[in-house]
């Protein structure tokens, strides 16, 4: 098992959650449309510990996504000084 740094990240006024692992080349590993690094590592296709053993993975969550800032809770205005439209409750 290849130790992971857990890290959050500053990206335009909102932290990002992030994990990496491993040494070498760096890999930017971003999860599906859909789903988050918790989702990846419950369902994974590809083994990202296998890939960390030859290269410097990070892995993220998106914006709103698993342990990332939800822009919409932050109250983050969209580009342009609109509202970033609240949820359906």
């Amino acid at each position: 098992m290849v130790a992971v740094d857990h890290c959050r990240v500053a990206a335009r006024g909102l932290e990002l959650s992030c994990r990496r692992a491993g040494a070498g080349p760096s890999i930017i590993w971003a999860h599906g449309l859909t789903s988050s690094m918790d989702d990846e590592d419950r369902l994974p296709l590809i083994d990202h510990n296998r890939v960390a053993s030859i290269a410097d993975v990070v892995r993220y969550d998106a914006v709103g996504h698993g342990q990332s800032a939800d822009p919409v809770d932050a109250g983050i205005e969209a580009d342009g000084g609109q509202q970033v439209p609240q949820r359906a409750s």
